[in-house]
């Protein structure tokens, strides 16, 4: 069973963007930012009383775009420890960071401030640092002849001012698709793909980090200086019948990074495979599983790292449906077991996108979006592609039978909150 958490709309989260955050201070809540067709709202699930606040309404775009998922973080300690800031950008579009006025409330707001002024950013993705720090990673537009780079920026006032554009990777003319690493210790990895216009497929899986916010190495530890470019090593190399893409990676303790990378056959770019990538002492391994048509966009669990969500497609493709599955592993990766986390939804498209809450735990660990129509469009851009959605939260740990990572493979239970 599941919780909705947002009426129903072109709702939209982005995967590997923290769209939700639990911070405990005064209060338990879980923060969660989203978007409905044009508008961007933020709202919390109170862990204690079960109640779900009045949404905050903080930006109506110019237009409707599914890339216009906002994101956000809270931080910790300092001056503007517990204030929500929420960071929103359309495809291609100017970039606008947001702070509550007050911590653990989202019912005012200081002005927004504009992060990248001319039309260039997509994905927003912040992470902070142990001083504070917030680092600010986006995908940069800079022509249709030189592409897309991932970048970021740094802030050291809780979002109030921002430094110039540091270019992490870039692919030359073509587009750059980054998945940025949780935060441990000042250490952080970046995992990218390339998306060629020319063959249209993405491709080469490569991977860069730091663990001084200073120093930058490749996947094989060799130094190097930004912005990391296709000469870095890959940790998957594309064949020309392939295309392969990544949809998260977690650090799980210093030098210790799992990465999914899902894997399509040409013609049709049907999924077939899932990578479950370990890299331990410098070293990479790749766990093999066949996963079924229509699995992709995988989301690896914080607290069980050989544990994994993800969409799984109705065996009846005569429907657009869908359901949570979640995919573990008790033998570190050697067999795989498979339990559904939600039902198929019955005739509607199904659930999407789904994202773990950050320092998520007890009564709400995932989010996703159900989709309950479907709308054919020619434009992908825009949110009708997807219809109408309804964010809902999905499991809780302290309902959820997690017996089969013992060896039991059961039937997860739906959470009832």
């Amino acid at each position: 069973m599941s919780i909705q958490l947002a009426p129903d709309d072109s709702i939209e989260l982005r995967q590997n963007c923290y769209s939700a955050v639990r911070y405990v201070g005064t209060y338990d809540r879980t923060y969660y930012a989203y978007v409905t067709s044009d508008k961007v709202y933020v709202n919390y699930y109170d862990h204690d009383t079960h109640d779900i606040g009045t949404p905050s309404l903080l930006y109506t775009y110019a237009s409707v775009d599914i890339h216009g998922a906002p994101s956000l973080c809270i931080p910790t300690s300092g001056t503007h420890a517990g204030k929500v800031i929420v960071f929103y950008a359309l495809h291609t579009s100017v970039l606008y960071c947001r702070r509550a006025t007050t911590a653990e409330s989202i019912s005012a707001w200081v002005s927004g401030v504009t992060v990248e002024s001319s039309l260039v950013a997509t994905y927003p993705n912040p992470r902070i640092m142990s001083n504070g720090d917030i680092w600010l990673f986006y995908r940069r537009y800079n022509s249709s002849t030189t592409g897309s780079d991932e970048v970021y920026r740094v802030s050291s006032d809780g979002g109030s001012t921002w430094g110039d554009y540091i270019t992490v990777a870039s692919a030359g003319p073509d587009v750059v698709y980054a998945t940025v690493s949780n935060i441990i210790d000042d250490e952080v990895h970046v995992c990218w793909y390339t998306y060629d216009y020319s063959e249209a497929r993405s491709r080469d899986v490569r991977h860069i980090y730091t663990t001084n916010k200073t120093d930058w190495y490749d996947t094989a530890g060799t130094g190097i200086t930004l912005p990391a470019t296709e000469s870095v090593p890959t940790i998957i190399t594309s064949h020309e019948n392939a295309s392969d893409y990544q949809s998260d990676a977690l650090l799980v303790s210093s030098g210790d990074l799992r990465v999914l990378i899902h894997h399509r056959h040409l013609p049709g770019f049907v999924p077939i495979e899932t990578y479950y990538c370990i890299k331990e002492s410098g070293v990479w391994s790749l766990k093999t599983i066949d996963t079924p048509a229509g699995s992709e966009g995988g989301q690896i669990d914080p607290e069980y790292p050989f544990m994994f969500v993800i969409p799984e497609d109705d065996p009846d493709y005569s429907v657009y449906d869908s359901r949570l599955v979640v995919i573990s592993s008790d033998d570190s990766g050697t067999t795989w077991n498979k339990a559904g986390l939600t039902d198929y939804s019955g005739g509607s498209w199904g659930i999407h996108n789904p994202c773990y809450v950050r320092n998520g735990s007890g009564s709400m660990r995932i989010f996703a979006t159900h989709m309950i129509d479907y709308t054919s469009s020619t434009d992908w851009n825009t949110a009708g592609i997807y219809g109408y959605a309804t964010l809902v939260a999905v499991a809780d740990t302290d309902h959820v039978d997690l017996s089969w990572m013992d060896g039991t493979r059961t039937l997860i239970e739906r959470l009832v909150v």
